[in-house]
Parts: C-alpha cells; sequence; structure tokens
C-alpha cells in the first residue's frame, strides 16, 4: 500500500521588501493576480523536492 502523503497546512509568508521590489510586486499583481501564487508554489516545490532527495541521500 502506498504511504500517504501528510496533511497540507495553510501557511502564510510575511517579508518585508525593499521599496522598488515591493511597487514591482504590486505591479506584476495587479497586472495578474495569480502570479505570485504560480510562482511560491513553484518555489516551495523546487525546494520540497530537493530537500528529499538530500535527505534520500544521506540515508545511502
Amino acid at each position: 500500500m502506498p504511504e500517504q502523503a501528510p496533511p497540507m497546512e495553510i501557511v502564510t509568508v510575511i517579508a518585508e521588501l525593499p521599496r522598488d521590489v515591493a511597487e514591482q510586486v504590486k505591479t506584476a499583481q495587479s497586472q495578474d493576480p495569480d502570479l505570485l501564487r504560480r510562482i511560491l508554489t513553484f518555489g516551495f516545490s523546487q525546494k520540497v523536492i530537493y530537500d528529499t532527495l538530500i535527505a534520500n541521500s544521506w540515508g545511502r
């Protein structure tokens, strides 16, 4: 039987950005409200994959 994934948690990320970056994010978000979600989903997915690969390589 395949192992079930742990339940997902909703996470709120609060960060302080330099003013010029914050302005760019605000502009991008107003033009494409889904953009930040897609960027963050991609980034977190890549981190999870990387962390999993590293954790699995230690057991070898």
